[in-house]
């Protein structure tokens, strides 16, 4: 009986076997598996330090305006999850809270100007969605928001000067998506605005200082990488091709895209049409609509890696996969003033990619999850000190 009420709890799977075994984790949770399938004992749970309450990696870590972290999503190696959790920088408490109304990963979690937060799409190990929810922190619940026009996981979200959301590409089972959609905090739905010059899935999408969106390389749905970038421009809803390609001749995907301080977009890494992970890295100015490389290259190959903004005007990039297929632990930093990388002894505590790096208010970075060697779903979080160089 016991077990049925913590199954009705979740309320997320049907259940065809009763056959179950019982493990007990290191931090005293109780996890029951019916057939492959984890369910976890939430009324054991309260808020602990140094971990998430479930390993998960493809999910999101969103900065609210109370300073704390939504995470949300992802899968943890088993299950697609509707699991979420909120980590609080002043305690440095992680705490579970209510479930999604849709299990996802591959997702977009985007911070509105009303302190709500966008949940849109994914893939729930089944389906493609096109289902979209509200966080709203100051209730601790989530809502159903409208649907997106169509299913798509992998795309990106980009909040506007507006206040409404620009959703491009992605991917919906079939087809790699060249489409777009707005979604509309005001009247809480999405429409359709023109679409992409090409189809991408696993590209970026940065807010421009003049309120343009920056497009950039992807994979199309003919499964090449992409060496082209566009501009969405608001007020005429349509996308147009930047001046000048990016210089990766082989295109790039699972690369980062940051906003510096200079108005300046910086990419990445990733990896190219030759399967080769990348080390190099290019700078788009708005001004010039054209992309540069950096006076030098990263010093580790890296995709699904994360960068990082921090107020010093430094970017930190962290873990991912290099071209040894390892899974990195190592960081290292670009540098915007002189235009290059630097390394760093202070490698993370583990190896991870398809983590997390969420800044902080409190000069730090939490880095939340991902995959660790030997394919492993982590729980860790750590948090980056930059006004110390050290990790906490």
């Amino acid at each position: 009986m016991k077990i049925l009420i913590y199954i009705t709890i979740l309320d997320c799977f049907t259940i065809t076997s009763c056959k179950i075994t019982n493990t007990k984790y290191n931090n005293g949770m109780d996890v029951f598996t019916l057939t492959g399938l984890l369910f976890i004992n939430f009324s054991k749970l309260a808020s602990q330090k140094n971990a998430l309450f479930q390993g998960r990696y493809s999910h999101t870590a969103t900065s609210l305006p109370n300073g704390k972290v939504l995470i949300a999503g992802g899968y943890n190696g088993t299950i697609y999850l509707a699991h979420a959790e909120i980590y609080d920088p002043s305690t440095e408490l992680v705490t579970v809270i209510k479930t999604l109304n849709k299990s996802r990963s591959f997702h977009t979690a985007t911070l509105l100007t009303n302190g709500l937060v966008l949940l849109a799409g994914g893939y729930n190990g089944n389906n493609y969605l096109s289902t979209a929810e509200l966080y709203d922190p100051i209730n601790d619940s989530f809502s159903l928001a409208g649907n997106m026009k169509e299913s798509r996981a992998s795309h990106t979200a980009t909040i506007l000067n507006s206040g409404k959301v620009l959703i491009t590409g992605g991917y919906n089972g079939s087809n790699v998506l060249s489409s777009a959609e707005i979604y509309d905090p005001n009247t809480n739905t999405f429409t359709s605005t023109g679409g992409m010059k090409s189809s991408r899935q696993k590209h970026t999408a940065s807010l421009l200082s003049s309120g343009k969106v920056l497009i950039v390389a992807g994979i199309d749905d003919s499964i090449s990488r992409l060496q082209s970038a566009e501009l969405y421009d608001v007020n005429s809803e349509t996308f147009t091709l930047t001046n000048s390609t990016l210089n990766e001749s082989g295109g790039r995907s699972n690369h980062t895209a940051t906003f510096l301080l200079t108005g300046k977009i910086l990419i990445i890494g990733g990896i190219n049409n030759n399967g080769s992970i990348l080390n190099t890295a290019e700078l788009y100015d708005e001004s010039l609509d054209t992309f540069t490389y950096t006076a030098t290259s990263l010093n580790s190959t890296r995709y699904l890696h994360t960068a990082t903004l921090m107020l010093n005007n430094k970017v930190l990039v962290a873990g991912g996969i290099s071209s040894s297929n390892s899974i990195l632990s190592s960081i290292e930093f670009y540098d915007s003033s002189s235009n290059k990388f630097i390394s760093s002894s202070k490698d993370m505590t583990i190896s991870r990619n398809l983590h997390r790096a969420t800044l902080l208010s409190n000069r730090k970075i939490l880095v939340s999850a991902g995959e660790t060697d030997g394919n492993i779903v982590t729980s860790n979080i750590a948090l980056y000190n930059y006004s110390s160089d050290e990790w906490e």
